[in-house]
């Protein structure tokens, strides 16, 4: 099979998340509730706290109770009412059935060596869970407030489920967001092309969890004040972002985000919060973390030995009720009708199923109803789409997805079965689709799934007992009318979906796009003040300097002397300040043109060390012949480099460096260029005023402050870009994008 380009990767990995029944839980979890399964009689109430606390436990109790049609009293699903009504055995066999992270590792503790442990994940989402309880305290009604603590707790799945499918990639996407100090989302849609909260939102969807904990989910990053206020789960996405910051304020665990946290009152901004009451939160946060994670067996040590001794009794326990269960679902198969095929079909999907759920869910039945071998269902979203979905199934637990490139002539459907249904050998309708997969087919064949105006897709199965190809025809007909409507309605349905995702973005490039223009703007009236401000003082300025420049020469008392020259060197550092002013309000218009990045960045150096006083800087230069050129006044744009380069210089007590250089992943045609540094960062209030004029953070005696609003200046009127993310005590990124043409 070709190589895959991103796109088809991002969406295989959309397909196996999409698979997921459940995410893993930690051993240390496992092990505190599997005593209370398997010991004859279920304690409810430890049960109920353990479950809650745990995302894995959480979704899977909340799915399955969303399967069953559990209704709830105050109807607002929970956990604890959820537990209850499943009864006790089908909360045992749930809990059982969820996947245990690093069993059979127990003599080491391998989670600790990883980038982001899985343990600090555990401790960070229950620590949003409690921080977005304490809000909902203040803000939400009492029946409200429990679904604010699932939204946090659920906020983060997304990264179990990246960690369950594709482990190896997410720990190299966690150290490139730690090297860059980055936020983990913007990693992951630099190589996936999506991100956790995204994948979050979906898997919470095709599980049926509540409309509002998926709102909360989706939206906690999003532009909040843009959407509307009573869109559901609203209040939960403004909750779940502020518990968030809290939680990364505080240190409680990690969740992968390597950027600056962001800044508390900002994030309860549309909240009817006061400081002293987050304050009050924090200060009662991390006692209650403690108690939860102790509950729930987070602190437990050696748990992997005690899940593996706790399991070995509950398999005993389990093996008669295991073996009287297959015993029934033998004899259920063999009993299947067609008409008890489409009443299977039909009632084992949900509203919330996608329609690659849908397909493999459609394939199981098919190989059990009619007793064929390997079924595979095949689908394309859009007859303009260039890949087409195809999702297997040879047996329980044996299931995959892969993407299919499809022949530009001809497309996915053979001609003959576009419109009418018949039963065709693969082999001369599509040999194509065989000839891209990794496993035999054998003799399979191939009916269209026909709805509507034409076929939106096909069944291929192999015939494993010999059959009347007439009486099959008839049989699969009747079957495949019903569910080739059903799968068009959720194929539909993911479009709709994807509209909404896309205007969602949008809306937040609108947004993104209004603050740089308000940006701008200031700059320009900051300029305006700034240039009338020159003018004003520089005729005063001269009269001053020169008639004290004529006294002093014809004063002949020293003590006069002096104080004439005090007066002209003073007026000259206003002159200078006046200089600096008319410089940053009317930069000379740029000259543009093609000049390498490398170029640019030597000739940055050479003037930062001469501005510093010495030779050469102390820098790293890595990956910057590879960007090439850009289109810009090249001595304005080495002038605005050379400034950053002299602050990061500054950041350094008594040295020049070290600062490190970098190429960075080009940005929508434009050069990207890193300047990082590990002098002493800034805090998040200092970062807001980084780029105004005379602005600096320094003690008495700094300089006038106007380096990195002079380099933003230079920059704008190159149609450059810039920003900043920095720590305190840890060092700054400068991010400069130039443009190519």
């Amino acid at each position: 099979m070709a190589r895959m380009d991103a796109n088809a990767v991002a969406r295989q990995a959309e397909m196996i998340l999409g698979r997921l029944s459940s995410l893993p839980t930690l051993p240390q979890v496992a092990a505190g509730i599997l005593p209370y399964l398997v010991g004859g009689r279920v304690s409810t109430a430890a049960i109920t706290e353990i479950i809650e606390s745990d995302p894995a436990l959480t979704a899977r109790i909340l799915s399955m109770a969303a399967r069953q049609g559990v209704e709830y009293s105050a109807a607002r699903p929970s956990v604890a009412e959820a537990v209850v009504k499943l009864g006790a055995s089908a909360v045992r066999d749930a809990a059982m059935s969820v996947k245990v992270f690093q069993v059979f590792d127990a003599e080491t503790d391998a989670d600790a060596r990883r980038i982001l442990p899985r343990k600090q994940l555990a401790i960070f989402s229950l620590a949003t869970a409690c921080c977005s309880r304490q809000i909902a305290e203040i803000l939400l009604p009492e029946e409200q407030r429990q679904s604010a603590f699932t939204a946090g707790l659920l906020s983060q799945i997304g990264i179990l489920a990246l960690d369950e499918v594709m482990p190896k990639s997410l720990e190299k996407i966690i150290g490139e967001a730690r090297d860059r100090q980055e936020s983990l989302a913007v990693v992951e849609r630099r190589h996936l092309g999506l991100d956790h909260i995204l994948l979050g939102k979906r898997l919470a969807e095709s599980w049926s969890l509540p409309r509002e904990i998926v709102t909360g989910i989706w939206l906690q990053n999003a532009d909040l004040e843009s959407l509307q206020p009573a869109l559901p789960g609203i209040a939960l996405s403004r909750i779940v972002r502020l518990a968030t910051a809290i939680v990364r304020q505080s240190g409680l665990g990690h969740n992968g985000d390597f950027d600056s946290p962001p800044a508390i009152l900002e994030a309860a901004a549309g909240l009817p919060i006061a400081a002293p009451q987050i304050e009050q939160i924090r200060s009662e946060l991390h006692d209650k973390v403690s108690r939860r994670a102790q509950a729930v067996g987070l602190e437990m040590k050696n748990a992997a030995t005690v899940y593996l001794e706790t399991l070995s009794d509950a398999a005993a326990r389990l093996a008669g009720d295991n073996t009287s269960l297959e015993s029934r679902n033998r004899q259920a198969l063999t009993q299947a009708s067609q008409l008890e095929f489409i009443g299977a079909f039909v009632r084992g999907i949900t509203p919330e199923a996608s329609a690659v759920e849908v397909a493999a869910h459609l394939a199981e039945l098919w190989q059990q109803r009619f007793q064929t071998g390997t079924v595979c269902v095949v689908m394309q979203r859009d007859p303009a789409d260039p890949f087409a979905e195809l999702i297997s199934f040879d047996g329980p637990g044996r299931s995959r997805s892969v993407l299919l490139k499809v022949p530009a002539e001809g497309g996915l459907i053979p001609a003959a079965l576009r419109k009418q249904f018949a039963v065709v050998e693969l082999a001369e309708a599509a040999p194509w689709i065989a000839e891209q997969l990794d496993f035999d087919l054998g003799e399979a064949r191939m009916v269209p799934l026909l709805a509507g105006s034409g076929a939106i897709g096909a069944v291929i199965f192999q015939n494993r007992i010999p059959v009347d190809p007439q009486q099959q025809a008839t049989a699969l007909s009747a079957a495949t009318a019903v569910v080739a409507h059903v799968l068009a309605g959720r194929m539909e349905q993911r479009r709709h979906s994807d509209a909404a995702e896309q205007f969602a973005d949008l809306l937040g490039r609108v947004n993104h796009a209004r603050a740089r223009q308000a940006q701008s703007q200031s700059i320009s009236a900051i300029a305006e003040v700034a240039a009338g401000a020159a003018h004003e003082l520089n005729t005063p300025l001269t009269i001053i300097s020169g008639r004290a420049q004529l006294l002093h020469e014809v004063e002949t008392d020293d003590n006069k002397r002096h104080m004439l020259k005090q007066i002209q060197d003073r007026a000259g550092e206003i002159s200078d300040i006046v200089t600096d002013l008319m410089q940053f309000a009317k930069p000379t218009p740029p000259s543009p043109q093609s000049a390498t990045v490398q170029s640019l960045i030597d000739e940055a150096a050479k003037i930062a060390a001469e501005k510093r006083g010495v030779d050469k800087l102390e820098i790293e230069a890595v990956g910057i012949a590879e960007l090439g050129s850009a289109f810009v006044d090249p001595k304005q744009t080495a002038e605005a480099i050379a400034r950053i380069l002299l602050n990061a210089v500054e950041s350094y007590k008594g040295e020049s460096g070290p600062v490190r250089i970098e190429a960075g992943a080009e940005v929508e045609g434009r050069a990207v260029v890193h300047i990082r540094d590990s002098g002493c960062g800034m805090d998040a209030e200092t970062l807001k005023k980084v780029f105004q004029p005379f602005f600096s953070a320094k003690p008495a005696g700094r300089k006038r402050g106007m380096g990195l609003s002079h380099a933003q200046r230079l920059l704008t009127v190159n149609d450059a870009g810039i920003r900043i993310a920095s720590e305190a005590g840890k060092g700054t990124t400068v991010t400069i994008e130039l443009p190519r043409k």
